[in-house]
């Protein structure tokens, strides 16, 4: 009732939520060190029980969207129905791996575009036979998997590719670097608000790297993440593109 309260008051709608009597809300524990940088420990609990069947009711409320998002806390079965849903929906789908699962390759083909970090990108690489470490070379392992990739690198912003075209976006200089958690999902998140709008990738990806900046100079996940207007402002004032 609380999760569903705080997703309420920021306007998300929850008439798709699912209830399990038998496994408690999917939960995380954090450590954040004096440089900001967190350890997790997740207890997945319902996420872990998300089925087909939740998701179709959940996918007939969303046949107008023009994103569907998921990752990578749902069993594999559940995040290939929501990308084969969103294609016969016309919807845009993309893809978090994060954490990193196996998914058919059909899967991924579909993503646009597939999200990952340095080390998910690398773990994906490495599935494929690729021994690829550096960002570039992660951008070039990966870029025949799906639509459209991009890989996060922190404080250093964002890279990526498409049809053949790569580029990149700046990280914003955050003032004092308070606790990372929930930066990637920040990142994420903002993607999506800015492709619902119409925005092209690299604008999006401006948008969201400065949201992520500015969600790290603050404690907590969520109740870190920044106001419309506060982006805004940031990209403004620096001046960002990609």
């Amino acid at each position: 009732a609380e999760a569903i309260a705080a997703l309420t008051a920021f306007g998300v709608r929850t008439e798709a939520v699912e209830r399990d009597a038998r496994a408690a809300t999917g939960t995380a524990s954090i450590a954040v060190d004096a440089r900001g940088e967190n350890w997790v420990i997740v207890d997945a609990g319902a996420n872990a029980r998300l089925d087909v069947d939740d998701l179709e009711r959940a996918l007939a409320l969303t046949v107008t969207a023009p994103v569907v998002l998921t990752q990578g806390e749902v069993p594999a079965a559940t995040i290939a129905q929501a990308a084969h849903g969103a294609a016969a929906a016309g919807s845009r789908f993309v893809l978090n791996l994060a954490p990193v699962v196996d998914l058919p390759d059909e899967v991924l083909a579909l993503a646009d575009p597939l999200v990952v970090n340095e080390h998910e990108a690398a773990a994906v690489a490495a599935s494929r036979g690729s021994g690829a470490r550096e960002p570039a070379e992660l951008l070039d392992a990966l870029a025949s998997v799906s639509r459209s990739v991009v890989i996060t690198l922190g404080a250093a912003g964002a890279i990526a590719v498409r049809d053949g075209e790569t580029w990149s976006v700046p990280g914003f200089p955050a003032q004092a670097v308070v606790d990372t958690t929930g930066a990637g999902d920040c990142f994420v998140g903002s993607l999506c608000a800015l492709l619902t709008r119409g925005a092209e990738l690299p604008d999006a990806m401006v948008w969201a790297s400065a949201a992520a900046s500015l969600s790290v100079a603050r404690p907590g996940a969520a109740e870190s993440y920044p106001t419309v207007d506060e982006i805004d402002r940031l990209v403004v004032t620096a001046g960002a593109t990609a």
